[in-house]
């Protein structure tokens, strides 16, 4: 995804999940799969959005700083509302939290269907 692409999704989606991919990627495949699958069944148009970026492009584009332990794995970032925020005390989730990063997509899917149904009632 491009610099600016990724910069216009961010700024106009409230939440966005960012899957920084590995080139020297040790992250499960269950892992990617489930971010896939997550992606298209909790994705809600100018709410809830996800990508995936290089980890050297995620560098450049906001300063994404990798500890050693998850150098050979995809790591997952957050937005809202434009800023980079934490998730249960974390900058990132590790790749390898399967059982996390679904834990964290399923709320902020509930988030996003709320926020929905507040922008369109039913008459």
């Amino acid at each position: 995804m491009s610099s600016e692409r990724l910069h216009k999704l961010i700024s106009s989606t409230t939440y966005v999940i960012i899957n920084i991919e590995s080139d020297l990627d040790f992250t499960p495949w269950t892992t990617r799969r489930a971010f896939v699958e997550l992606s298209m069944h909790y994705h809600t148009e100018e709410i809830l959005a996800f990508a995936r970026v290089n980890r050297q492009d995620a560098i450049e584009l906001f300063g994404e700083k990798i500890s050693k332990d998850d150098q050979l794995k995809e790591v997952f970032a957050f937005f809202k509302n434009g800023k980079r925020v934490k998730v249960n005390g974390n900058i990132s989730l590790s790749g390898d939290d399967e059982q996390g990063l679904e834990a964290v997509v399923k709320r902020l899917g509930e988030l996003a269907e709320k926020r929905k149904a507040e922008r369109n009632p039913e008459k």
